[in-house]
């Protein structure tokens, strides 16, 4: 029977989704909630079952990386090995490399999710369902591809309130929580000023300059910049 050669190809790629088999970890902290991000519902992520990227049907709760890339955070470079390995989710307990049947089996099935997490803590809970109604993707794709079409000035008014709302309820949270403001990605997935450049954007902000959003690669401010 084959066996893993521990060559850590597989976590250097991505620290695994979480699935309801998982919850527990999370509950019991074996997985610290500060080490989770959500990729949200309509944001852009790499499907390696499809070899390409896609928008995204539903959330996805995953082991975050370490700095700008996804390497798995759990993962020891130094020794090729997990640090949590009696421990690790179910993905990483089905993956074998030369053998994908079982990873496939339970891939976007049965995923955890926020409210499975959060549903019970009320005041919590709210934030994540305000956040998410506020600053959806499917509004910001659509805001964008209108503004490509007519450079309304009134459109970046719309886009500006949705990104400054996406950093205001961060920093109120880690004010007046910091308990809950250290999951922030987990809670609220990754802020806006990381996402957009999938959509050829970026954002600049400061509480003295304001918010500023550019074409992506470009110096250049765009006509009617918000700032």
């Amino acid at each position: 029977m084959k066996e893993c050669s521990q060559c850590g190809k597989c976590c250097e790629k991505s620290g695994p989704t979480l699935h309801i088999e998982d919850k527990y970890l999370v509950k019991q902290g074996k997985i610290s909630p500060a080490t989770l991000v959500t990729l949200r519902k309509g944001e852009t992520a790499f499907d390696p079952v499809l070899g390409k990227t896609i928008s995204l049907e539903n959330e996805l709760i995953k082991i975050s990386g370490v700095g700008e890339v996804w390497t798995c955070r759990f993962y020891d470079p130094s020794t090729n090995k997990c640090t949590i390995y009696q421990a690790r989710p179910i993905e990483c307990r089905f993956l074998k490399c030369w053998d994908t049947k079982s990873i496939l089996s339970i891939m976007n099935k049965n995923l955890l999710t926020r409210e499975m997490l959060f549903g019970k803590i009320g005041g919590l809970y709210d934030f994540i369902n305000e956040h998410d109604e506020k600053c959806s993707y499917s509004s910001v794709k659509e805001l964008l591809n209108e503004f490509e079409k007519n450079k309304s000035n009134d459109i970046l008014t719309k886009l500006k309130e949705i990104f400054l709302f996406d950093i205001s309820i961060r920093e109120i949270l880690k004010e007046k929580q910091p308990a809950a403001g250290a999951m922030e990605n987990l809670l609220f997935g990754r802020p806006f000023t990381q996402t957009i450049e999938q959509f050829k954007y970026k954002i600049k902000y400061s509480k003295k300059e304001g918010l500023k959003i550019f074409p992506f690669k470009l110096d250049k401010i765009l006509e009617g910049t918000i700032s």
